[in-house]
Protein backbone atom coordinates (compact mmCIF):
# COMPACT_ATOMS: atom_id res chain seq x y z
CA UNK A 1 0.00 0.00 0.00
CA UNK A 2 0.81 3.44 -0.55
CA UNK A 3 1.84 6.06 1.99
CA UNK A 4 0.21 9.04 2.91
CA UNK A 5 3.09 10.78 1.18
CA UNK A 6 2.83 9.17 -2.28
CA UNK A 7 -0.75 9.37 -1.87
CA UNK A 8 -0.95 12.96 -1.31
CA UNK A 9 1.78 13.31 -3.79
CA UNK A 10 -0.40 10.92 -6.80
CA UNK A 11 -3.32 13.54 -6.07
CA UNK A 12 -1.60 16.72 -6.47
CA UNK A 13 0.19 15.34 -9.19
CA UNK A 14 -2.96 14.39 -11.18
CA UNK A 15 -4.91 17.58 -9.89
CA UNK A 16 -2.20 19.46 -11.52
CA UNK A 17 -2.42 17.30 -14.54
CA UNK A 18 -6.23 17.98 -15.14
CA UNK A 19 -6.18 21.39 -14.26
CA UNK A 20 -3.61 21.89 -17.00
CA UNK A 21 -5.91 20.17 -19.57
CA UNK A 22 -8.95 21.96 -18.70
CA UNK A 23 -7.75 25.28 -18.95
CA UNK A 24 -5.75 24.39 -22.33
CA UNK A 25 -9.17 24.30 -24.01
CA UNK A 26 -10.04 27.75 -23.51
CA UNK A 27 -8.61 28.90 -27.08
CA UNK A 28 -9.92 31.96 -28.09
CA UNK A 29 -9.72 32.43 -32.16
CA UNK A 30 -8.79 35.73 -33.38
CA UNK A 31 -12.10 37.62 -35.03
CA UNK A 32 -12.90 37.09 -39.38
CA UNK A 33 -11.24 40.34 -40.60
CA UNK A 34 -14.13 42.31 -42.65
CA UNK A 35 -11.40 41.64 -45.72
CA UNK A 36 -11.91 38.07 -45.85
CA UNK A 37 -15.35 38.48 -44.75
CA UNK A 38 -15.79 40.80 -48.11
CA UNK A 39 -13.75 38.10 -50.30
CA UNK A 40 -15.77 35.47 -49.44
CA UNK A 41 -19.12 37.14 -50.20
CA UNK A 42 -17.33 38.03 -53.27
CA UNK A 43 -16.76 34.44 -54.58
CA UNK A 44 -20.55 33.40 -53.42
CA UNK A 45 -22.22 36.73 -55.28
CA UNK A 46 -20.27 36.90 -58.55
CA UNK A 47 -22.46 39.69 -59.13
CA UNK A 48 -19.39 42.62 -59.23
CA UNK A 49 -17.82 40.57 -62.31
CA UNK A 50 -20.97 40.94 -64.51
CA UNK A 51 -21.45 44.21 -63.38
CA UNK A 52 -18.25 45.61 -63.99
CA UNK A 53 -18.84 44.76 -67.92
CA UNK A 54 -22.09 46.53 -67.94
CA UNK A 55 -20.20 49.34 -66.66
CA UNK A 56 -17.62 49.26 -69.11
CA UNK A 57 -20.77 48.96 -72.07
CA UNK A 58 -22.78 51.59 -70.47
CA UNK A 59 -22.56 52.94 -67.05
CA UNK A 60 -25.36 51.15 -65.06
CA UNK A 61 -24.23 52.83 -61.87
CA UNK A 62 -27.98 51.74 -60.05
CA UNK A 63 -27.61 48.55 -60.87
CA UNK A 64 -23.88 48.18 -59.40
CA UNK A 65 -24.57 50.14 -56.46
CA UNK A 66 -27.72 48.03 -55.50
CA UNK A 67 -25.63 44.67 -55.60
CA UNK A 68 -21.90 45.35 -55.60
CA UNK A 69 -21.51 48.01 -53.53
CA UNK A 70 -23.95 46.62 -51.03
CA UNK A 71 -20.56 44.58 -50.18
CA UNK A 72 -18.37 46.91 -49.46
CA UNK A 73 -21.05 49.63 -47.31
CA UNK A 74 -19.05 48.74 -44.46
CA UNK A 75 -16.04 48.64 -45.47
CA UNK A 76 -13.22 51.55 -45.34
CA UNK A 77 -12.07 52.56 -48.67
CA UNK A 78 -8.62 50.64 -48.61
CA UNK A 79 -10.16 47.77 -47.23
CA UNK A 80 -12.60 47.68 -50.13
CA UNK A 81 -9.53 48.02 -52.30
CA UNK A 82 -7.85 44.98 -50.85
CA UNK A 83 -10.70 43.05 -51.20
CA UNK A 84 -10.68 43.99 -54.42
CA UNK A 85 -7.51 42.99 -55.19
CA UNK A 86 -7.64 39.99 -53.39
CA UNK A 87 -10.34 39.20 -56.18
CA UNK A 88 -8.40 39.96 -58.55
CA UNK A 89 -6.20 37.88 -57.94
CA UNK A 90 -8.39 34.41 -56.95
CA UNK A 91 -10.17 35.70 -60.70
CA UNK A 92 -13.66 36.25 -58.45
CA UNK A 93 -14.38 39.14 -60.92
CA UNK A 94 -13.65 37.46 -64.28
CA UNK A 95 -10.82 36.77 -66.52
CA UNK A 96 -10.40 40.33 -68.35
CA UNK A 97 -9.99 42.43 -65.57
CA UNK A 98 -7.61 45.29 -65.46
CA UNK A 99 -5.60 46.54 -62.60
CA UNK A 100 -6.01 49.11 -61.76
CA UNK A 101 -8.27 50.32 -63.91
CA UNK A 102 -11.46 48.56 -63.50
CA UNK A 103 -10.58 48.28 -59.49
CA UNK A 104 -10.61 52.65 -59.57
CA UNK A 105 -13.85 52.05 -61.71
CA UNK A 106 -15.61 49.83 -59.28
CA UNK A 107 -14.11 52.12 -56.29
CA UNK A 108 -15.46 55.43 -57.97
CA UNK A 109 -18.65 53.78 -58.72
CA UNK A 110 -19.36 52.66 -54.86
CA UNK A 111 -18.56 56.27 -53.49
CA UNK A 112 -15.01 54.92 -52.11
CA UNK A 113 -12.73 57.96 -52.75
CA UNK A 114 -9.15 56.22 -53.11
CA UNK A 115 -7.22 55.62 -56.16
CA UNK A 116 -5.09 53.03 -56.49
CA UNK A 117 -2.32 52.60 -58.49
CA UNK A 118 -1.96 48.91 -58.65
CA UNK A 119 -2.42 45.72 -56.25
CA UNK A 120 0.23 44.20 -54.06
Amino acid sequence: MATKTQATAAFLLLNLMFCTFASGQLIRLPPISPVLGCVAQLGQAGVCGLLLNILRIGGFDKLLNATCCALFASLTGGQTAQCLCIGVKLRLLGLNVTVPGDINLILQSCGKNITIGGCP
